[in-house]
């Protein structure tokens, strides 16, 4: 489970390969993405913007949109699956938003 930097979100994932977001403010499920297709193994939101970085058993790393509620970026980085990502800095990957597109690499 994971707070989004403004406080009104979490996030959660599933076995399924979901992640479901809840609004505190008004305690209801706001959207569930779907993508991946194996359990969610880490998820990450970016300290400064609505964005949502998650891994997965599938192999895949995906980027998700907090404000527009939609998937913004998919990758398959790894032989094995992932179990940890992050944004701008961190374990195995790293995700860095330049001029609206993405970065993604192994570490």
């Amino acid at each position: 489970m994971l707070c989004a930097p403004d406080g009104r979100l979490i996030a959660s994932g599933t076995n399924d390969g979901k992640i479901k977001i809840t609004d505190v403010t008004v305690n209801k499920e706001k959207c569930i993405f779907s993508g991946h297709t194996a359990a969610v193994t880490c998820i990450k939101a970016h300290p400064e913007d609505l964005l949502l970085i998650s891994a997965s058993y599938d192999k895949t790393v995906r980027v998700w949109d907090l404000d527009r509620f939609e998937p913004m970026y998919v990758t398959e980085l790894s032989s094995t699956p992932l179990r940890s990502v992050a944004f701008n800095g961190g374990e195995d990957f790293v995700a860095r938003k330049l001029f609206l597109h993405f970065l993604i690499s192994s570490w």
